[in-house]
């Protein structure tokens, strides 16, 4: 792949040593932004997981990392990898530590914007969301779309002239989802559904929707944007839910990705 194609691929940042309640919040605010965030606790697994997702973005969290933890030889040692030579490096410090000479060996840095020694801080989010763009990590898609595994994890139901139609999401973003209905249906274009609720991993989701068009021409299957106008707070719901399929998806691929 050429420089030119790579800079329209996504690329998912690894955040190294953050805890579970960083994780949620953290994960929840990068995906609401469209960007694919995955986090990591194990440093002895990093490499592995860059080789599988070479040109990827690592934020190595220096507030919570490992006793006898040496930034700057594991930095050179990614560095120096020949399977991930696309990958940026950088380090999360807290705000009254200066970077030192780590900062010869990384791509960027980032002090953290407070004095509670977490990552969990709207400036501080900013500086990573900043460091994101720099890195052109959305690529040229709009917005991360996810595979629904199951009819379980998501489901839709839609009451429209008196009757409740039911289905499952095959796939889902913050923009739409490709809806698979119990039964054929024969939707025209931009048939408007004001009636529209989301099941998410149990969490409901009331928003409004239209019809794009069928997917293949298949009656059962059909493309839906959402329409937040009057459900503003039902967007954030979508793009939690959408964070916990990315992270769910990751791990199960890092059972095939890690040596046993």
């Amino acid at each position: 792949m050429s420089d030119g194609d790579k800079n329209l691929e996504s690329k998912k940042a690894f955040f190294l040593f953050t805890d579970k309640k960083t994780e949620k919040w953290l994960g929840d605010r990068i995906s609401e932004q469209e960007y694919e965030a995955f986090f990591l606790k194990d440093h002895a697994n990093v490499l592995d997981v860059l080789h599988h997702y070479d040109d990827s973005i690592l934020f190595i969290n220096t507030l919570e990392q490992v006793r006898n933890f040496d930034v700057m030889h594991f930095v050179n040692s990614i560095k120096a990898n020949v399977l991930s030579p696309g990958t940026a490096v950088g380090v999360i410090v807290p705000s009254d530590c200066g970077e030192g000479n780590v900062a010869d060996c990384t791509d960027f840095n980032i002090s953290i914007a407070n004095d509670k020694g977490s990552l969990q801080c709207d400036q501080t989010l900013g500086r990573i969301l900043g460091i994101l763009d720099e890195q052109n990590a959305r690529g040229r898609r709009r917005y991360i779309r996810v595979r629904c595994a199951s009819d379980y994890h998501a489901t839709f139901s839609i009451k429209r002239k008196g009757k409740i139609m039911n289905g499952y999401i095959n796939d889902i973003s913050s923009a739409g989802m490709m809806a698979s209905f119990n039964d054929a249906c024969h939707w025209g274009a931009d048939t408007y559904f004001h009636d529209l609720q989301l099941r998410l991993f149990g969490t409901t989701c009331n928003l409004s929707g239209r019809v794009m068009g069928s997917h293949s021409g298949d009656r059962k299957n059909w493309v839906i944007l959402f329409d937040y106008t009057d459900a503003s707070a039902e967007k954030q719901k979508v793009q939690s839910f959408i964070s916990q399929m990315l992270r769910r998806e990751f791990q199960e691929n890092l059972e095939t990705i890690l040596p046993n």
